[in-house]
């Protein structure tokens, strides 16, 4: 009963905050990183484009304050399989990778142009130039504004509130949001010129990201052959120890996710399954079953302590055939699981 009070208290909360404080599309758009940025602060931009038929490619690019940026590059196709071999650069170094905004909401340009390491063989590079642009499909969908404040609220509501409670959610708060689309180019792998054209969401977050702070996280994004999408996100934190989230975008619309039920282990000793099924259930009171598989996967040490594994899979949603992320990260610290 106690549970239920506070989840319904936080809920009628977290909606007077969404109007209070709207989210502000063209500010968010063109966030750039304060000179004078917070301990552990970071713009990261990531684009990750999928086809049923066995195509993937993702990049990333996280700008953060404490002298050094991430960058991530990654092409899979049937044996083809092809990632940057450096991944964590200096401030003021030149990066492979660029990322800039054409039109707010609407239309994005990447590039990037370096080595990229043959993920079977790893004493063997090429050269790479991608040149793509991403066009929105649908609206951004905010994770603070535009989700049901029901899993929030619940997961709020799971723990001793206290002030050092709230202060410490009100610290590590960031704006994330995502919108699916559609990514077109050329991708020069070597002397291979390949053409891009696939279903694609990008991602933009900034504000405080601690890696070593989080317990461990899940990811799942499935792109389906007509552009639907399903996202599925479940963070532990030492303050917030359960937080599920996410949505589906069916034929350009977003409806959120209120729960998340897995079925079988998910951490598998910090390596996360090859095999996966949960069951989505959205507010709506839909039931969504989801399987996925895993084909392969790039390791990223990130922080000092937290491992992030990209796996790229193919899944199942309710049937219908998809493809995308299974990214999984822990602490190195296994008793935090």
């Amino acid at each position: 009963m106690k549970t239920q009070l506070k989840t319904a208290l936080m809920k009628k909360m977290l909606t007077a905050k969404k109007k209070k404080e709207p989210f502000h599309e063209k500010l968010s758009e063109l966030y750039t990183l304060p000179e004078n940025a917070p301990d552990h602060y970071n713009n990261s931009y990531y684009f990750s484009g999928h086809s049923v038929s066995g195509e993937s490619l993702f990049l990333r690019l996280g700008l953060r304050n404490d002298h050094f940026c991430e960058v991530w590059c990654a092409y899979k196709n049937g044996d083809t399989f092809y990632a940057n071999p450096k991944t964590l650069y200096e401030t003021g170094e030149a990066l492979p990778l660029t990322v800039s905004c054409l039109e707010t909401s609407k239309r994005w340009k990447v590039t990037y142009q370096g080595p990229m390491q043959d993920q079977h063989q790893p004493d063997r590079c090429v050269q790479a130039k991608l040149s793509c642009i991403f066009t929105a499909g649908a609206p951004i969908f905010d994770f603070s504004y535009h989700m049901n404040p029901t899993t929030l609220a619940r997961a709020m509501a799971n723990e001793k509130w206290s002030k050092s409670f709230f202060a410490e959610l009100k610290e590590n708060s960031q704006t994330h949001y995502e919108q699916p689309g559609d990514m077109t180019g050329t991708l020069m792998l070597g002397e291979r010129e390949i053409p891009i054209a696939l279903h694609t969401v990008r991602d933009h977050s900034f504000g405080k990201r601690d890696w070593d702070y989080m317990n461990k996280h899940y990811w799942l994004m499935a792109l389906m052959e007509n552009g639907d999408m399903l996202n599925v996100s479940m963070v532990s934190y030492p303050a917030m120890h359960q937080l599920d989230a996410g949505n589906v975008v069916i034929n350009g619309k977003a409806i959120s996710l209120v729960q998340v039920i897995p079925h079988g282990d998910l951490i598998q000793e910090g390596k996360g399954p090859d095999h996966l099924h949960m069951t989505c259930v959205l507010e709506n009171g839909r039931k969504l079953n989801l399987y996925a598989k895993k084909e392969g996967e790039i390791v990223y040490p990130l922080g000092n302590g937290y491992v992030l594994r990209e796996g790229l899979g193919t899944f199942s949603v309710d049937g219908r055939k998809a493809r995308g992320i299974m990214e999984f990260g822990f602490h190195h610290d296994w008793t935090r699981w």
